[in-house]
């Protein structure tokens, strides 16, 4: 089984989708892509999971299966998924998947399908809790390495934003690159854009799912180039703290529009959200003087889930 990915990472180990159709095996190909885990020291791919018809499906890179702090790592991720799973699927003759499935209690029942126990589902939990706070000490040694404030949060009143455990495929933006939402928000995302179609507006995307790597490498460019930290963080979310990093924002653009220009205001496609957005549980997340001091963003829209019934 070859490598699905020979990218050298600046991390230990790496949470993130591919961002490109190269990055999937050719098996995977008709499968809505979550999340790859590559390994530095190789840049072998250690666990890759898609979506099935069945449900979640599981394979590891062979080689990677007896590496202990990455194979913990995919723990962390695994529990993030399937805590509140009881079964998930193995594709193919893929031994490495099956020894750390059973190594979590996890039992065959029929075909490739594995079910959990509530045990498991307990341990797998406790494992994504810890792997939340680590992604809070990353998120705070990067702004002490990046020069952002401590009280960032508190000033801007912002808040921590845990990266997407769960993606899919919302097709290829302007770049023509594939871009990714949560289930949730993809479903509402290409509502929306249908809707919008049978009005005559053409909706496209900029930017979706941006995870906490990019939005670092993004503010470490600028300030490469010598732009001041608080000039910065007015355009750009500290790293932890973007939508992007939920899934569930999505920077928008119409033909003949410049990406990211405050002229967007002026489109069609603008007037057109303003109108209707709501509809689809999307709101524009920076209007003009906003609180949080980020620079007025006509394009930049979350869409936000229903919430949970109380009775």
């Amino acid at each position: 089984m070859r490598p699905f990915c020979d990218l050298m990472l600046t991390q230990d180990l790496l949470l993130r989708p591919p961002h490109e159709d190269e990055l999937m095996p050719d098996s995977a190909r008709d499968l809505d892509p979550l999340k790859v885990i590559e390994v530095r020291a190789t840049g072998n791919t250690a666990g890759f999971i898609g979506e099935t018809g069945h449900g979640p499906w599981l394979e590891l890179e062979p080689a990677q299966r007896n590496r202990g702090r990455g194979t913990e790592t995919l723990f962390a991720w695994l529990g993030a998924l399937l805590a509140e799973r009881d079964e998930i699927w193995i594709r193919g003759n893929n031994e490495p998947a099956r020894g750390l499935l059973r190594k979590f209690a996890f039992s065959p029942t029929t075909g490739d399908r594995w079910r959990s126990t509530e045990q498991t589902r307990a341990r797998l939990k406790g494992m994504a809790s810890a792997h939340h706070r680590r992604y809070r000490q990353r998120v705070h040694m990067v702004m002490l390495e990046l020069g952002i404030p401590d009280d960032f949060s508190a000033v801007s009143g912002l808040p921590l934003v845990d990266e997407a455990n769960r993606l899919v495929s919302i097709g290829r933006d302007v770049f023509d690159r594939i871009q990714y939402l949560t289930p949730g928000a993809a479903q509402a995302w290409r509502q929306m854009v249908a809707a919008a179609d049978d009005d005559g507006v053409d909706l496209q995307v900029v930017s979706a799912f941006r995870g906490f790597d990019y939005q670092t490498g993004l503010i470490r460019r600028k300030l490469e180039k010598g732009q001041p930290i608080d000039r910065i963080l007015r355009v750009s979310a500290a790293p932890g703290f973007s939508e992007h990093h939920s899934g569930c924002a999505v920077d928008v653009t119409a033909p003949g529009c410049p990406a990211l220009e405050e002229t967007f205001e002026n489109s069609d496609a603008f007037a057109w959200l303003k109108r209707h957005a709501d509809r689809f549980r999307f709101t524009l997340s920076y209007p003009r003087d906003n609180p949080h001091g980020i620079t007025y963003e006509p394009w930049h829209w979350r869409w936000s889930p229903p919430r949970a019934s109380t009775r």
